[in-house]
């Protein structure tokens, strides 16, 4: 993971802890992410106590998560089958849990041990493990652009492991109109006969691979370059919030054929389809066709008039 900068370390860890190291290895996000999983693994030098704090939420300090891991090889613990791990999940100033299982992470097959920071749509949570998964903890993770994550560590801990994978959302754009009305105005003048209206017809879906997240009133609009903005105007029923009229749910790009287009779209949650996606205009310019070749998903929508907005 690339170094943006090191920042001095404000908390305590486990009070049973050796002292760390006074500063964190961070680094903030260049997007809003939409997906991420957050991936540390370290390794304690000769199979000796290992010790890490993971942080996330860094710049707010009432939401900012820390996660305290402490491992104790076999040799060092009271317990017999196995060395023990013990840690705490604080959010901003308040313990919100802390626990203690069993841990082979000084074992001679692998000497590392985990923490994977997971966020995605059904939630955000955090996992510790060894050669495999021992805890799973559900935390608060704020998905802003620019969020702040990293480790704490001592020194000599060995890294193994240090990345992010995130998938981010596009930024909103809107259509340069001050409300829908202009946008309504707009269309009755234009002589552009893709200019149009367009209410949800019909779709033929893969439900294993894609669902519409509602059945859309849109707007194509020029783009000024020979293709076309495609405008939302409303019946998001998924994700409703992350819409407003006005906003660019794609874009048409021309080619070659008259009234086909590549296709740019932006799912519900605004990340870009683009794969092989194409649109047309058919059927004397009354149906727009919106197809998804690789989720075996095609959408339909009717002209309509602009005085229906």
């Amino acid at each position: 993971m690339k170094r943006l900068r090191r920042l001095a370390s404000v908390f305590c860890v486990l009070a049973a802890m050796p002292p760390a190291r006074a500063e964190l290895e961070l680094e903030a996000l260049a997007g809003c992410p939409d997906e991420l999983v957050y991936h540390l693994r370290l390794e304690s030098p000769k199979a000796s106590e290992l010790t890490f704090s993971m942080v996330w939420n860094y710049a707010d300090l009432e939401r900012r998560g820390r996660l305290d891991v402490k491992a104790t090889p076999a040799i060092q613990s009271d317990e017999l089958l196995g060395g023990a791990m013990a840690y705490e999940l604080w959010q901003g100033d308040s313990l919100v849990t802390r626990g203690r299982c069993r841990s082979d992470h000084a074992s001679a097959s692998d000497r590392g041990l985990s923490a994977v920071l997971t966020y995605n749509s059904t939630g955000s949570f955090v996992q510790i493990g060894d050669a495999s998964q021992r805890v799973t903890l559900p935390v608060v993770f704020d998905a802003s652009e620019g969020q702040v994550l990293g480790y704490d560590a001592p020194q000599g801990i060995k890294v193994l492991r240090n990345d992010i994978r995130t998938t981010l959302r596009t930024k909103p754009r809107f259509a340069p109109f001050s409300d829908v009305a202009e946008l309504a105005q707009y269309l009755r003048t234009s002589r552009d006969p893709r200019e149009n209206v367009w209410t949800y017809l019909d779709r033929n879906t893969d439900p294993q691979k894609s669902e519409p997240g509602g059945r859309y009133t849109l707007a194509t609009v020029s783009d000024g370059d020979g293709g076309y903005l495609i405008v939302y105007l409303g019946g998001a029923t998924y994700a409703r919030n992350e819409w407003q009229p006005l906003q660019i749910k794609g874009q048409l790009r021309p080619t070659i054929f008259r009234n086909h287009f590549d296709l740019e779209w932006y799912d519900t949650r605004r990340r870009v389809v683009a794969a092989e996606a194409n649109a047309s205009i058919t059927t004397q310019g009354t149906v727009l066709e919106l197809v998804f070749p690789l989720l075996n998903s095609t959408l339909r929508f009717a002209k309509a008039s602009a005085d229906t907005l």
